[in-house]
């Protein structure tokens, strides 16, 4: 019986669904990325990144890549209290 190479899909083309394609992708599995938004969403979702984040980027070779596209934040940027009640 001859060997397939068949993809792997992964579902969700948020941060974590991206790192797992590039990954499976440099080990030479076909990947197929499926999401539920037809394209790439615009802006920031979030404040920074954090630093074990950046070590899987670098270890993955798209770390300069990253970094061409950040924002550095403020050193002293301060963010405002928020008050949070959770509904049970």
């Amino acid at each position: 019986m001859a060997s397939q190479s068949l993809p792997v899909f992964v579902v969700g083309a948020g941060p974590t669904g991206l790192v797992l394609a590039l990954t499976l992708r440099q080990n030479g599995v076909p990947v197929r990325i499926i999401d539920k938004v037809a394209k790439p969403h615009v802006g920031s979702r979030g404040s920074g990144i954090m630093p074990r984040t950046l070590e899987v980027y670098n270890y993955l070779g798209v770390l300069p890549d990253v970094l061409k596209g950040a924002v550095p934040l403020p050193v002293n940027r301060l963010i405002p209290h928020l008050e949070y009640h959770s509904r049970v």
